[in-house]
Parts: structure tokens; C-alpha cells; sequence
């Protein structure tokens, strides 16, 4: 998936790695609604994390 975003535009440090409990503790901790992936692409869910943190997408 970090390959995935990083393809979109979506900056990911080198070297970056989460566990699926530090993701969920993000998108808690962000009031970020959990997303489910198996339903979407990946451009929609950068879309959807993007929309929901305020964050942009650097082209």
C-alpha cells in the first residue's frame, strides 16, 4: 500500500512502517473514519485519508 500512495502522490518516509494496531490508534486518535479497502481503490481511499486529515496531495 505505501508503494501505492507513494505511486499517487501521497509522500511516505523511507524506511516507513506501521502495525495495524498504530493505524487504527491514528485513525482514532484523528476521529478518521476506518475505511474499508477491500471495497475501493486506492486512489479513493488517498482521497478519503486526504479529505478527512486536511491533508493535500503534492504533485
Amino acid at each position: 500500500m505505501i508503494g501505492a500512495l507513494s505511486d499517487k502522490g501521497v509522500r511516505v518516509p523511507g524506511g516507513f512502517a506501521t502495525t495495524s494496531y498504530g493505524f487504527r490508534l491514528f485513525l482514532n486518535n484523528n476521529k478518521i473514519q476506518f475505511i474499508d479497502t477491500s471495497q475501493i481503490s486506492i486512489e479513493e481511499i488517498t482521497s478519503i485519508i486526504l479529505a478527512q486529515t486536511g491533508l493535500k496531495r503534492h504533485d
